[in-house]
């Protein structure tokens, strides 16, 4: 559908049915079919935001790669997405390029590039996160953080909530973003019950009544 509110609608519907709905067995069976609706409305939108584009046209372009990257884990999406992250985000000296990749996209290129290039990845990350003072890019570093796959990595991730690193306001976002993708939130919600009590004194009151326990 040409209006991108519409376009959307499906999209949202496929993801919940991949994460509640269907056996891990049947995801890649309905992450093709995703693919085969979306490849096209892809290929229309491109990376790049045009002037004429409207809220929801930016919104539906960051959804779909975001999907397609992380979550069906599409080759030709995910092999555009580690460019761009690379482009971005110079892993051996920590500088960024901003200009690079339009500010919506930037947490999914970056969570890309920590998924394919590890360790390496995700520590320069966390340098140029205490560097960083613009908070729409913090939050953006550190959802990508919780997007390895990567079990050693993901532990670290975890003991990193409650490290300096992050800041007090920060913290609850942090969580949701450790139970983002599938495979990692079942880690996540079997560390935070020994660590509630701490995440709690480490954030804002308000913040701390929506720990997800």
């Amino acid at each position: 559908d040409a209006d991108p509110r519409v376009a959307a609608e499906p999209a949202r519907s496929l993801m919940e049915a991949m994460r509640w709905l269907v056996a891990d067995a049947e995801r890649p069976a309905v992450a093709a079919y995703f693919t085969t609706l979306y490849r096209p409305v892809l290929a229309r939108l491109g990376w790049t935001p045009k002037r004429t584009d409207d809220a929801d046209t930016r919104g539906l372009r960051a959804m779909l790669l975001d999907t397609m990257a992380l979550y069906v884990r599409d080759p030709a999406v995910r092999k555009q997405a580690l460019a761009h992250g690379r482009a971005l985000f110079d892993v051996r000296n920590g500088a960024w390029h901003l200009g690079a990749v339009d500010a919506d996209l930037r947490d999914t290129v970056l969570g890309v590039l920590v998924q394919e290039q590890g360790a390496p990845a995700f520590d320069a990350l966390v340098a140029a996160l205490d560097k960083t003072k613009d908070a729409s890019l913090r939050e953006q570093i550190i959802r990508a953080l919780y997007q390895t796959t990567d079990a050693a990595l993901f532990d670290r991730a975890l003991d990193f909530m409650l490290s300096d690193h992050v800041r007090r306001g920060e913290r609850i976002r942090a969580i949701f973003d450790a139970t983002d993708l599938w495979g990692n939130e079942p880690r996540a919600l079997a560390w935070m019950p020994a660590h509630v009590d701490a995440l709690a004194a480490a954030m804002p009151e308000t913040s701390a009544s929506y720990l997800p326990l």
